[in-house]
């Protein structure tokens, strides 16, 4: 699996959502990079790493990711995930494959629900049967306020969303709806979780967030008023001294609550 590695300190694993092109996150990784070492994943089908043959295997993809931090990071690591990729460590993290010392989650997937998971059916099929929907999705990413002052953000993710394989994101999509719900199960996330999500957040909104802060153990969470799914553009500057605060409080050892 490719992994881009910048800067020097402690050890930081940065996932990216779904669909998201790595380069999406370049801002993010390297103002992280002026204090930690960052570990940029570019997950199958993504960025440099190329598609695999047959369904997307998530427990597959778990171990081979946790088989290449055992050797890039063995004093061990925190993980930023966005979106989607905050679902991929919150799995990880209750099966116990990856034991990081904490997790921050940006525009939190904490775990599937019945809407989100009939909303993911409905993508799929669209996918596969060749409809254009990156326009749409697009769309519900960002607040209209800030597309309107800010049109090259949204054109430049519209343009990095199609050049990601259909068929990959729909392998993708499939393979989390097959999960189950799992809310109960978020108790087993024994690290410290740093969640923030946006107010106006179509893709996955505050209130799963706050479902889910009934369940974890050790969780914080921040509501940023008016802005969407991707605090990183629309919430820029305190989203990312929010990141930094909260993997300081990983590596000082967040006391249990």
């Amino acid at each position: 699996m490719h992994i881009d590695s910048v800067g020097r300190g402690g050890d930081v694993v940065v996932l990216h959502g779904i669909p998201q092109a790595p380069d999406d996150l370049d801002g993010l990784v390297n103002r992280l990079a002026r204090r930690w070492r960052v570990h940029l994943v570019h997950l199958p089908g993504y960025g440099r790493e190329p598609a695999r043959v047959g369904p997307h295997d998530l427990d597959c993809i778990e171990q081979e990711l946790l088989a290449q931090l055992q050797t890039l990071a063995p004093a061990g690591y925190s993980v930023v995930g966005i979106s989607g990729g905050s679902y991929r460590a919150f799995r990880s993290a209750r099966r116990g494959t990856l034991e990081p010392r904490g997790i921050v989650a940006l525009g939190p997937l904490p775990m599937v629900v019945q809407a989100q998971r009939e909303a993911f059916r409905e993508a799929i099929g669209a996918l596969r049967a060749g409809l254009e929907i990156w326009p749409a999705v697009v769309d519900g990413l960002f607040t209209e306020a800030f597309a309107r002052s800010n049109p090259s953000v949204p054109g430049r993710y519209l343009a990095q969303l199609r050049d990601i394989r259909a068929e990959t994101v729909a392998l993708e999509l499939e393979a989390i709806a097959s999960e189950p719900d799992g809310v109960e199960r978020l108790r087993e996330v024994s690290c410290p979780v740093y969640m923030r999500v946006g107010e106006r957040d179509q893709s996955t909104p505050p209130s799963s967030a706050v479902q889910a802060l009934e369940w974890l153990p050790r969780a914080r969470l921040d509501v940023v008023a008016n802005a969407g799914h991707l605090l990183h553009h629309e919430d820029h500057d305190a989203t990312l001294e929010a990141v930094e605060r909260a993997l300081t409080w990983f590596e000082r050892g967040a006391p249990k609550s």
